[in-house]
């Protein structure tokens, strides 16, 4: 069974902000961009965290088919 957690708050928006969120992000209700805007920020901090590990394990060895290991 899963179970997600929510949390209901009030927060005051800038509506002209929310509009072209809500626009760009084809959602139709606030809760939905809110819900999606924070899913994208989280989502990309992790990806950007994981970025910034490359390079910082060298003794670990490349796959062959990673683009630096190819021979030209």
């Amino acid at each position: 069974m899963c179970i997600v957690m929510c949390m209901r708050t009030n927060i005051v928006i800038d509506q002209e902000l929310m509009a072209e969120a809500q626009k760009l992000a084809g959602t139709k209700t606030m809760k939905e961009t809110v819900d999606l805007a924070l899913r994208e920020l989280v989502d990309r901090r992790n990806r950007l965290s994981i970025i910034e590990l490359r390079g910082k394990f060298p003794e670990m060895e490349r796959h062959p088919s990673d683009p630096d290991q190819r021979v030209h």
